[in-house]
């Protein structure tokens, strides 16, 4: 599917965000009576010391009871297999011990909203920093608005997919979010974010400045046009999140250039999030 604005802007079909709430303290089964902690339970038991969940709920006490297709955020549960709080390097770097793997339902807590598009979906990221800091949230149209702004500090569950080989969660709750500090961009050299560069996945949703580049090509995909232009090191420059009137020559020199690291219609390419991300 073409889409002028870019991938995103192209979503929703397909997609499904339904919940069911699940049982309460005593779950289907063969027992229905608690353990008071000198009782023998049967196969079909668990004794939390405080919860009668069965075989299908195990409690943890603390943090809040997860079971195979349950996760208590402290808000609407959802539904699906859930992992624990993770970080986002666990979700981006699958080489990680804890990569929970796709289409498992995930939390993430106190990352730092990057960049905000028109659709409600937005980019967050680690306070660390680094390579595998970043990802894209995805939010659905059956998800209520959120209303974050970039520099806000979120928690929130969804679930993690790959779409058209960009990584990304899919939001079901945004769970908190409280205002904070934008981290500052990391410099990466241009040539390590375009196509072709090893490095270039792993820096996929993260915030990055790229310095001392020049337009190389201002219509890349001609005769078609997606707003996209070309920079040192083959690097393209999109307008999803904001677009550079008039449109750079060829032969014009930026000092630098800011925007979150995205991948998308199979090229690597940086999103500026407004004029102040465009330092001639």
């Amino acid at each position: 599917m073409i889409c002028s604005v870019g991938l995103l802007a192209c979503r929703d079909a397909g997609r499904s965000t339904s919940r069911r709430l699940p049982d309460k303290e005593v779950d289907s089964g063969t027992v229905t009576a608690s353990d008071s902690g000198t009782n023998t339970p049967d196969a079909g038991f668990v004794d939390s010391g405080s919860l009668v969940p069965d075989a299908g709920f195990a409690d943890s006490g603390n943090p809040p009871p997860v079971d195979a297709g349950f996760v208590d955020s402290g808000m609407t549960p959802d539904s699906g297999p859930v992992v624990g709080a993770l970080t986002v390097y666990d979700l981006q770097d699958t080489t990680r011990p804890n990569y929970p793997g796709l289409d498992q339902v995930v939390r993430l807590a106190n990352v730092t909203v990057t960049a905000v598009a028109d659709n409600g979906s937005f980019w967050v990221q680690e306070a660390a920093g680094g390579e595998y800091s970043g990802v894209l949230i995805y939010k659905p149209m059956a998800v209520p608005e959120t209303g974050v702004q970039a520099g806000d500090v979120v928690s929130l569950t969804g679930t993690l997919i790959e779409y058209f080989d960009l990584t990304e969660i899919q939001l079901q709750t945004l769970d908190t979010a409280v205002p904070g500090t934008l981290p500052a961009p990391t410099t990466v050299a241009a040539s390590d974010l375009a196509n072709g560069s090893p490095a270039a996945e792993a820096w996929e949703g993260v915030l990055v400045r790229v310095a001392g580049v020049t337009v190389l090509n201002d219509m890349p995909d001609a005769p078609d046009d997606y707003g996209e232009w070309v920079v040192t090191g083959g690097l393209r420059i999109d307008d999803f999140l904001y677009t550079v009137e008039p449109r750079p020559a060829v032969g014009t020199n930026f000092t630098a250039i800011i925007g979150v690291h995205t991948y998308g219609f199979d090229n690597y390419k940086i999103e500026p999030r407004s004029a102040a991300d465009i330092i001639p």
